[in-house]
């Protein structure tokens, strides 16, 4: 059997029911290869640094280990109760593919005990006023009140699957944000993504950009906008073209950089609440009367297809041949080369040629039903979507990434350890 080693760190995570420890790691051999694939892991919590009995043990019988690296949420499969809430010294045990435990055995600092204190504080009768509610690093319910966690309301047994709460695309690359952050990438270009987390993704044709907690923006890939110095400064939106980058400011203002051949890296003087890129143009929302207004070409020395009319509107989506916009009452209008179908929208994702949209139910629709099958799926289930140019990828419920659509024999596909593909939602 071969003998690993174990890098690892242990935070407290959010508590619900129990407080939960989030534990990432990094598993080696002893020739420094990394391991890759699934794997069980068990671990035993114990109240001396060697022999004795384990206080608390739990078992993750299929844990996805990419490159190394693994994370796992302790406590979700065996409660940790009141275990951590102790003076004393505590340390965490490992051990691989029912293998001997590794050692010497991970001391816990302070920061888990200080949650279970925090857990084990009564509340009873209390009324409290969370903006969102999670289980560990898990999202479960939204800031709109809605349920997001794995398999509906009441849980259900453990998923060892990754999980992603974000998704960008552009023509037929793709890449989500992990519930820990981290990017992941799939698609034409497979961009390696660095180990920096985000809170939003940007997709480009050979590049993607996120913005960090504190509002600054890292890019990467392979295309000269990756290598592109971005802007100093704070951002709250980040978008994503076929080679340019545009990010929305704290004050509205708009800074694009990359490609600007058809001008779509040089935004109007405007003030902007909401913004979108989409192969060879930019578009943004007014924040003085919520007009649309957008910039670049179609690469062809043509301009674009005029915006929606009107004004008002809350949000913008935009890709090669159409633009969308909707309203915070749910109202929508595309222009190019389909209109939105009759119906309300919460928010709207366009692809090269076609575009799905969430009704204020969360239900999916996606227009128009090209030969590709890009826009054949529709119906609840989905909690975001990203459309390329001929493939649509979609969140489901628990977190797991299902894609449809077919161009040139190509579906983009997420590594594996993910949920299988073709299912509905």
């Amino acid at each position: 059997m071969r003998a690993w080693t174990l890098l690892w760190c242990c935070l407290a995570g959010s508590a619900f029911a129990s407080p939960r420890l989030s534990f990432e790691g990094t598993l080696a051999d002893e020739e420094g290869g990394l391991l890759e694939g699934p794997v069980a892991l068990a671990f035993s919590l114990y109240d001396q640094a060697e022999g004795g009995a384990p206080i608390w043990q739990e078992s993750h019988p299929e844990v996805d280990v990419i490159a190394g690296d693994f994370f796992v949420t302790l406590g979700d499969v065996e409660p940790l109760g009141e275990r951590l809430a102790t003076d004393r010294a505590l340390w965490l045990e490992v051990a691989v593919d029912g293998g001997p435990a590794l050692t010497p055995r991970n001391p816990l600092t302070e920061v888990p005990r200080a949650a279970a204190a925090l857990w084990a504080a009564d509340v009873t009768g209390q009324h409290i006023h969370p903006a969102e509610v999670s289980v560990g690093d898990r999202l479960v319910i939204d800031r709109g009140g809605r349920w997001v966690g794995p398999g509906g309301p009441g849980g259900g047994a453990p998923d060892y699957r990754l999980r992603f709460i974000d998704i960008d695309a552009e023509t037929q690359n793709f890449c989500g944000l992990l519930a820990n952050g981290r990017a992941l990438c799939f698609g034409r270009a497979y961009l390696q993504a660095p180990a920096t987390p985000f809170t939003a993704i940007a997709v480009g044709e050979s590049h993607a950009c996120g913005l960090k907690a504190d509002g600054t923006v890292g890019c990467f890939g392979a295309g000269p906008e990756a290598r592109t110095m971005a802007p100093d400064g704070r951002f709250t939106q980040i978008v994503a073209g076929m080679g340019h980058t545009c990010a929305l400011a704290e004050g509205g203002e708009v800074a694009c950089w990359g490609d600007d051949l058809q001008g779509q890296s040089t935004p109007p003087n405007d003030r902007f609440v909401s913004l979108c890129a989409g192969g060879l143009r930019s578009c943004g929302v007014l924040a003085e009367g919520g007009a649309i207004r957008c910039w670049g070409g179609d690469g062809q020395g043509r301009p674009n297809p005029a915006p929606p009319a009107g004004d008002g509107y809350a949000g913008v989506t935009c890709g090669f041949q159409l633009v969308c916009g909707w309203r915070a009452d749910g109202f929508a209008s595309c222009s190019g080369v389909a209109g939105a179908p009759p119906g309300l929208y919460a928010r709207i994702e366009a692809g090269s040629s076609h575009a799905c949209g969430f009704d204020p139910a969360g239900s999916l629709t996606c227009w128009p039903d090209v030969v590709s099958g890009a826009a054949a799926l529709g119906g609840p289930g989905l909690v975001d979507v990203a459309a390329g140019d001929f493939s649509t990828c979609g969140i489901r419920t628990d977190g797991t990434v299902m894609c449809w659509g077919v161009r040139d024999g190509f579906t983009p596909r997420p590594p594996e350890g993910f949920a299988p593909f073709g299912e509905n939602p």
